[in-house]
């Protein structure tokens, strides 16, 4: 590094950090919501089904949403995005071009391989498609909750390279702290009050 890091370069990198966290906040919530064990499912169906099918929907469009921003482009005609090449920007700001030739490599990589998203979100979640929504076309494409917590592991790898690049300490972010998602159990909670009163009121 020849360039002595500003801090303003240090609190991109923290921002980016900072969504890494509030992304698996999210698949968190989601995981408690959406658990296969047979009384979750039963609870969901008995209780909300409608509304946790919304729900769930609403979810994935927001996993794709945050996935196609971060594979954004740093720079946009005269705007600037904070996607993951912010990453490899600042190492090139700073000297390490060897380095951000790597990252941005991966990066690269991560693009290709969730292509498919990046296209959804054109054709359907930026935009409504006229073929796409008639159903002219169809996407053909299927994306597990497996894939979307793949690209959050290959994000943090991302963001901890560069930090070892730049000689920065790694951020101590509370990723697990349970006021994040203690909606998602909360919901669950009353749910299943609601859900033990009416049965035990059905058998009166």
């Amino acid at each position: 590094m020849t360039t002595q890091l500003t801090q303003q370069q240090i609190a991109q990198i923290k921002k980016v950090y900072d969504i890494y966290v509030y992304f698996k906040t999210q698949i968190m919530e989601y995981n408690t919501l959406y658990s296969d064990s047979d009384d979750m499912r039963d609870l969901r169906n008995k209780t909300a089904r409608d509304f946790f099918q919304k729900l769930k929907t609403f979810y994935w469009e927001s996993f794709f949403m945050v996935i196609s921003r971060l594979l954004d482009s740093h720079k946009q005609f005269k705007s600037e995005n904070l996607s993951l090449y912010i990453l490899p920007h600042i190492l090139s700001q700073v000297g390490c071009d060897n380095e951000s030739i790597v990252i941005k490599g991966e990066i690269n990589d991560l693009k290709i391989k969730y292509e498919s998203i990046i296209f959804f979100r054109k054709k359907y979640l930026a935009h409504y498609d006229i073929d796409y929504i008639v159903g002219n076309k169809d996407f053909n494409t299927t994306t597990t909750l497996d894939e979307i917590q793949d690209f959050l592991n290959e994000m943090l790898i991302l963001i901890q390279k560069t930090q070892s690049f730049l000689s920065l300490e790694r951020f101590e972010g509370n990723v697990c702290k349970m006021g994040d998602f203690k909606g998602a159990s909360e919901l669950i909670r009353v749910l299943k009050k609601a859900y033990s009163v009416e049965q035990v009121t059905i058998q009166k």
